[in-house]
């Protein structure tokens, strides 16, 4: 369990902070900066685990896919939390989810970037994304400027998408082969 946790400039080859297998975590109040990976997960690198995320915030945080999170067949259960300022050079500006199950309440996502590939800050490919009552502000990439969504289980509810932008397709969100809800939702300034 990590409680009133604050890391700072820490980096690894994947997993900038922390890196799971067959994990259960459990993760409050506390605060991620400018951490980042070579390779996957500029904080988070996940493997087969269980996650539970709250009151967090993750700010300035690099990696070559997924800027932040970097999940494959785990679980993420992600509440009342902030990601500001996450890129990643390949897909996932701030997430990149690989046959896994999401769950997002209530959780801030400003000024992100997938800057060659796609979902500026959610990537998912396979599994379920469930987003409720979230934001998604500034964001850019080829694909999907917020979230990118394939042969993926998605519903989005009650979230803000603000100026988010995509070089090909899907200013806030693009999905392919999966199926998609949207319900309640705002758009703006998405192009």
């Amino acid at each position: 369990n990590f409680t009133d946790c604050y890391f700072k400039n820490n980096y690894a080859s994947s997993g900038g902070v922390i890196a799971t297998y067959n994990t259960i975590a459990n993760i409050q109040n506390c605060i991620f900066y400018n951490s980042s990976a070579e390779r996957f997960g500029g904080v988070i690198y996940s493997i087969k685990s269980s996650f539970n995320i709250k009151n967090s915030n993750f700010g300035l945080n690099y990696a070559k896919y997924a800027g932040a999170i970097y999940s494959n067949s785990s679980e993420f259960n992600l509440k009342d939390s902030e990601f500001n300022l996450s890129q990643a050079y390949s897909f996932g500006g701030v997430i990149a989810s690989f046959s896994s199950q999401f769950d997002i309440n209530h959780v801030n996502f400003n000024d992100y970037a997938s800057l060659s590939d796609a979902g500026g800050s959610i990537y998912a490919i396979g599994g379920t994304l469930n987003v409720a009552d979230s934001s998604f502000k500034n964001g850019s990439s080829d694909f999907g400027g917020a979230i990118c969504s394939l042969k993926c289980d998605s519903v989005i509810s009650g979230s803000q998408f603000i100026n988010n932008s995509a070089t090909y397709y899907g200013g806030s969100v693009y999905n392919m082969y999966g199926s998609i809800e949207l319900a309640g939702n705002i758009f703006e300034n998405s192009y």
